[in-house]
């Protein structure tokens, strides 16, 4: 289990665990998607994602809705997988 610590909207340290990285081989964006275990108010894990860029090294936010639709895709896809194989 791969983690990394962000610093939360309240200012504190949290630890995230990655769900998984996705690379695009067109574009050659990273897209990393985490979660911090929290739950919204319906009770399911909350998971997030950004944009790593390399070069930098920072994190930049997914500001397109294709992006997003991309990743929900994959994302579902790996469930799906991950249940058929239990």
């Amino acid at each position: 289990m791969d983690t990394f610590k962000i610093i939360n909207h309240h200012g504190e340290e949290v630890e995230c665990e990655i769900l998984f990285v996705y690379e695009d081989i067109e574009t050659y964006k990273t897209y990393i998607v985490f979660t911090d275990h929290s739950v919204d108010q319906y009770g399911r894990q909350e998971v997030q994602s950004f944009i790593y860029n390399k070069e930098t090294s920072m994190s930049e936010p997914i500001e397109t809705e294709e992006e997003w639709m991309m990743l929900e895709m994959i994302f579902e896809n790996l469930l799906k997988e991950n249940d058929h194989v239990r």
